[in-house]
């Protein structure tokens, strides 16, 4: 990648602007047992276009098993997984850092501190991040994992 694309791509994909995402999700899950490998799932859907309009429209009636009917939700779930994850573990560390999360002992992430402050950039990310924790409250991480298709993290 050339050094111009490289500084974009820095800029754009800034962990500092997508912290939010990541505490918003947490604010509003629920917690289970080795919930940190939720996290991985954050931004490749709530940043996809056709998964963030799903999730942005899903209500209390939705589920994991109404969010995998459109195949669209999902597809290379994988690659973007891939992609962001050197993204993902720098919001992880600087929420840690700033004591907005707290890694506990059954590798779970609990959210402590104030409500997260809505970012115009991020607009209808932070409400698909909010409702993706609906989607998903009731179902263990690993059946979330293989629901969507992802077999390796």
């Amino acid at each position: 990648m050339s050094k111009i694309a490289k500084n974009l791509y820095t800029i754009y994909n800034n962990p500092f602007m997508f912290t939010p995402l990541l505490l918003e999700f947490y604010k509003s899950y629920p917690g289970s047992d080795k919930d940190s490998l939720l996290s991985y799932l954050v931004f490749p859907l709530v940043l996809h276009k056709s998964t963030k309009d799903t999730l942005k429209n899903a209500n209390v009636r939705s589920s994991l098993r109404t969010f995998v009917r459109n195949k669209e939700n999902y597809y290379a779930l994988p690659n973007r997984i891939e992609e962001y994850r050197d993204i993902t573990n720098m919001c992880i560390q600087n929420a840690i850092d700033v004591q907005k999360l707290i890694l506990q002992d059954n590798l779970s992430f609990k959210y402590i501190g104030e409500d997260v402050a809505d970012s115009p950039l991020l607009g209808d990310s932070i409400r698909a991040a909010r409702n993706l924790s609906k989607v998903i409250k009731d179902v263990d991480v690993v059946t979330v994992y293989r629901a969507l298709g992802v077999k390796k993290l």
